[in-house]
């Protein structure tokens, strides 16, 4: 709200300029107002010895100093974002039965003589509800940094969190009042755009937008593409067996910029098990099977199941089953499945197995 060249540069676009703590809890109440701000009041009262009221601060004077510094709309998704209690950092943030958003930050300094060490300095916790605002800073007075797992969140937000607590008791919880224009809207997750029609259904949820700022825009990440399943999933080719091709979904997982090395660290991660652990579709494959040929499709091997027979009883236990091969080419292994699941591999002729 004071921003001045003298204290604030082009490093400002990185979170580096230094504000009061006042002008910070003065510019979230600008959020929980929604997008109006007003004057600071330091002094409700003023009575001199005899009980005459020399200076009274008055709720006119409060009406008078308002101003919409941001949009309604922005506010409430500001609001709606740092009160979901599923995202933010912690239990230090949320107030049990209570609506209240809240926001950490934490800088840090280089220690003097050790230009390669750098510890933080100061923390910061902002809590807010419709009805009050509070900032909690934590740090040394002295300037000196604070010890190396020091935050805005493990020495500020306690402090917040004990005092909004306090402070709100007996009072209701209140909802951040939605504007009007605000739009519920069913988009993609892995875009933020409207659902294309190759869209999986677990990849679509909703979520608020101001209502200047729909999205109109229809995703266009997901693909169905025919691959061989023999063949690590890569493209299927006019040779691969028929029973072997299946259409499979995926992403396209581009960089927002031109550069190859950021493209090449998203490949990487998409192709590592913790994407895959949480759902990530791999990219489309780009390289056909060539597993396959026109030989190899001429000369498909026929096999046939010659024990145990059509219709005849098994008994418990681990039968033996053994197949009969006619190809052209050699045989390097036969497989044996049951209901898809892989129970078996041998090379030996004669080809017997055991599910």
């Amino acid at each position: 709200l004071y921003a001045s060249e003298e204290r604030e540069g082009g490093t400002l676009a990185l979170g580096a300029g230094e504000i009061p703590l006042l002008e910070m809890v003065r510019g979230y109440s600008a959020f929980a107002n929604n997008g109006v701000t007003h004057d600071i009041t330091s002094v409700l009262k003023v009575e001199n010895s005899k009980g005459e009221i020399l200076y009274e601060w008055k709720a006119d004077d409060l009406k008078k100093s308002e101003k919409e510094v941001i949009d309604p709309q922005v506010a409430y998704l500001i609001n709606s974002i740092l009160s979901d209690t599923s995202v933010n950092l912690g239990s230090y943030l949320n107030i049990e039965g209570r609506i209240m958003a809240a926001k950490t930050g934490t800088s840090n300094k280089k220690v003097e003589g050790r230009e390669d060490f750098i510890l933080p300095n100061n923390g910061l916790a902002f809590g807010y509800t419709t009805d009050i605002v509070t900032g909690v800073w934590a740090g040394n007075s002295d300037g000196t940094a604070m010890k190396p797992l020091a935050s805005g969140y493990v020495c500020a937000a306690p402090i917040m969190k004990e005092y909004m607590t306090a402070a709100l008791a007996g009072k209701d919880s209140t909802p951040f009042p939605m504007p009007e224009k605000i739009k519920t809207v069913s988009v993609g997750t892995a875009t933020g755009l409207l659902p294309g029609a190759t869209t999986p259904s677990d990849k679509i949820h909703s979520d608020v937008f101001a209502g200047f700022a729909v999205p109109e825009e229809v995703e266009n990440v997901y693909v169905d593409v025919e691959v061989d399943t023999s063949c690590d999933n890569k493209l299927a080719s006019k040779w691969s067996p028929e029973e072997k091709v299946k259409v499979k979904k995926f992403q396209k997982h581009k960089a927002v910029a031109p550069y190859p090395t950021w493209q090449a660290g998203i490949d990487t991660w998409v192709n590592s098990g913790k994407a895959k652990e949480a759902g990530i579709l791999p990219n489309p494959p780009t390289k056909e099977c060539d597993k396959y040929n026109e030989e190899t499709f001429k000369n498909q091997p026929e096999i046939s199941i010659v024990s145990p027979e059509a219709y005849s009883e098994l008994l418990p236990g681990r039968p033996k089953i053994e197949v009969q091969i006619k190809a052209v080419n050699d045989v390097s292994k036969v497989e044996f499945y049951l209901d898809d699941k892989l129970q078996f591999i041998t090379a030996k002729d004669p080809y017997i197995g055991e599910i």
